[in-house]
């Protein structure tokens, strides 16, 4: 048990660490938040699934959202809808799984960030089938809520104001027509709602209602950097005794041109820091770099 313990507290201290990336070329980033200035509608389509006729509001015109966020949330906060968890009003709300929404907001590229040789759109989190349009043009098309979503838009995103949309259709309507391609299906009998990666409890459990809902539950942003990035780090305890304890940095370094660059990482433990730094090529593409790391006692 004081094993376990040990290594837990060590691992906890250094996975704190600041990693830093140097090459001689132009390493500098620009990180632009996109979480502002966001409006959300209803997809006023035919086909999809409206409010009850009693509804005193229009959930198809455009009107302020929040980024993070979810369309069940915004619904409540621009009182589309009554409070969800009041009597039977989760019943009256299953409309809101069946319909289309799309969220927009506008980007604006200046000089600087367009002028670096890559710049990337990020989603932390679409909640879930969802498809992303940069002045009107489709460039991403996502189906799960558990993972980043990247997309390099050098060549779509233009100087000054840009037009960013995401539209989610019904996730009960995208999951049927998924599982529908599947050919397997009528053996195995699976769920539709399977076919996406979405939070199960969304589908109602024991403990809580049904809100399958829709949205950019996680921040964006706009990343632009001209040589290399650090896309991942993870650090690995080989072993731990109560000496040491070997562990592996592992560094993954997403290159746009070849070149020798020096990875570092900081660490501290008891309020001594320490660094342990490697020179290496870099190759275009995908690189993975590893530094060893002892830490004493």
């Amino acid at each position: 048990m004081s094993g376990k313990l040990r290594s837990r507290t060590l691992l906890s201290a250094i996975i704190l660490c600041l990693v830093s990336f140097a090459p001689a070329a132009n390493l500098q980033k620009q990180v632009v938040p996109l979480n502002s200035g966001w409006e959300f509608r209803q997809v006023p389509a035919a086909t999809s699934a409206q409010a009850p006729a009693s509804a005193t509001n229009d959930a198809t015109q455009w009107r302020p959202a929040v980024v993070p966020g979810s369309v069940h949330l915004d619904l409540l906060r621009n009182k589309l809808i009554p409070d969800p968890f009041y009597r039977d009003n989760e019943a009256k709300l299953q409309w809101i799984e069946n319909a289309d929404w799309e969220y927009r907001t506008t980007v604006q590229a200046t000089p600087a960030l367009h002028g670096q040789n890559n710049v990337d759109l990020v989603f932390e989190g679409l909640d879930a089938y969802s498809k992303v349009y940069l002045n009107d043009r489709l460039i991403l098309t996502a189906d799960n809520m558990f993972r980043q979503w990247r997309v390099n838009v050098k060549s779509d995103l233009k100087a000054g104001a840009n037009s960013l949309r995401v539209v989610f259709p019904s996730p009960i309507k995208a999951a049927s027509e998924i599982a529908a391609n599947d050919p397997w299906r009528e053996k195995t009998h699976t769920d539709p709602k399977t076919y996406i990666r979405k939070a199960a409890y969304e589908y109602g459990w024991d403990w809580g209602p049904r809100f399958v809902t829709s949205g950019i539950w996680r921040p964006v942003r706009l990343e632009a950097w001209d040589t290399a990035r650090i896309s991942n780090v993870h650090i690995r305890q080989l072993d731990v005794s109560s000496a040491v304890a070997h562990l592996l940095a592992e560094v993954e370094v997403t290159a746009s041109d070849a070149g020798n660059a020096t990875i570092s990482v900081d660490y501290g433990t008891s309020g001594k820091r320490a660094d342990a730094t490697r020179t290496v090529e870099l190759q275009p593409g995908v690189n993975h770099v590893t530094l060893p790391i002892d830490i004493s006692n």
